[in-house]
């Protein structure tokens, strides 16, 4: 019965085996037609989780092509699309799912990281709102949000955000390297130098940050602050590479400053 090789073809599917679906579904195809897009819908899923996604994007528009109105396959469409960078067409498609369906977060979120990525960051914010206002706990929209604000000029809110996410997930260290680096921006090396030192409890060991708050302290000329954060960051027994990369950092500004002469 063509009716099962559909079943198989989900069922492989489903447990992980893509390959295996591909086949049932094709050998469904041969023998039926597709009436509701189920078929072609599931050998596109098929065939994005083993990365052909021309495959997948055709075999999505085909199972459109039969059920017009159902916005999980438009969904499907879109990712598909951004995985290939075709953003436009990305963009389009998950704009039809939510017309379908506009409770689906998650088709707002990508669209939103969709217009972060090309930098079109006022549409972003849109649904990084909508999703936050409704969801104060999706941290990664909030974090998009913040990132998003900041690159629109608002640097209070962006910092505010950012703060907001660290308490709701103390372990989110994306957002403390974001936060360091817009509040040294902001010339706030005291806030920067307690999230630094609030993330180390939490297991944060992000170099690069530390040096970026010291070079922040010798811009500044606020050296005597250098001291105080070495101190507190070579108190963590877990952080000895980083510390003495740190260290070598700073004996190269000590050099700096002997050789240069600039005030502390």
């Amino acid at each position: 019965m063509p009716d099962k090789e559909l079943r198989r073809g989900i069922q492989y599917y489903l447990k992980g085996e893509p390959e295996m679906a591909i086949e049932c579904l094709d050998r469904y195809l041969e023998q039926s037609k597709d009436i509701d897009g189920q078929a072609h819908f599931y050998k596109g899923l098929a065939y994005y989780d083993i990365s052909e996604f021309a495959e997948s994007i055709s075999n999505f528009k085909e199972a459109i092509s039969i059920n017009p109105l159902f916005a999980q396959y438009y969904y499907r469409l879109g990712i598909a699309y951004a995985r290939m960078f075709q953003h436009e067409e990305a963009i389009q498609a998950l704009k039809k799912s939510l017309e379908l369906n506009n409770n689906n977060n998650r088709a707002k979120f990508i669209l939103g990281t969709i217009y972060f990525e090309i930098g079109e960051f006022e549409k972003g914010i849109l649904y990084f709102k909508e999703i936050t206002n409704k969801n104060k706990q999706h941290t990664a929209a909030r974090y998009y949000y913040a990132l998003s604000l900041y690159y629109t000029g608002d640097v209070k809110s962006a910092i505010q955000i950012l703060e907001e996410i660290i308490e709701i997930n103390q372990n989110y260290f994306d957002a403390y390297t974001k936060l360091i680096e817009f509040l040294i921006k902001a010339e706030d090396i005291d806030n920067a130098m307690e999230i630094a030192i609030k993330g180390l409890d939490k297991g944060y060991k992000n170099t690069d940050t530390f040096i970026k708050i010291i070079e922040g302290c010798c811009r500044l000329k606020q050296m005597d602050k250098i001291e105080t954060f070495i101190n507190e960051i070579s108190r963590y027994e877990n952080l000895s590479l980083e510390f003495n990369k740190i260290i070598e950092v700073l004996n190269d500004i000590k050099k700096i400053k002997k050789e240069v002469g600039y005030a502390s």
